[in-house]
């Protein structure tokens, strides 16, 4: 996924244990693809857990009202060497 950073870290964060997707085609237009994504949010508080953390980092309940930034980026490679197909969105919260 690139290379590293000077430190030797990884250049990114994958986040997969905190969203939950399902996909499926449409019954009504066989080129449509329903996409349902469940994500876990979490308050200002929230760091990425090291492997030493026993503790897991608890979700917060949303409500009705809540103000919430979103971005959702998919990215799918077969096996090329370049990306197939690269979708993302913002959606920014109503303003208060």
């Amino acid at each position: 996924m690139g290379k590293n950073n000077t430190d030797g870290s990884d250049n990114f964060v994958l986040l997969n244990e905190y969203v939950t997707s399902v996909w499926r085609s449409s019954e009504k237009s066989a080129n449509k693809v329903i996409w349902e994504v469940i994500v876990r949010v979490y308050d200002d508080s929230f760091s990425l857990p090291t492997t030493k953390q026993i503790k897991k980092p608890l979700a917060v309940n949303l409500f009705a009202g809540k103000n919430l930034g979103f971005m959702l980026a998919y990215c799918d490679n077969d096996g090329s060497k370049e990306r197939e197909h690269f979708i993302g969105s913002t959606y920014k919260g109503c303003k208060r």
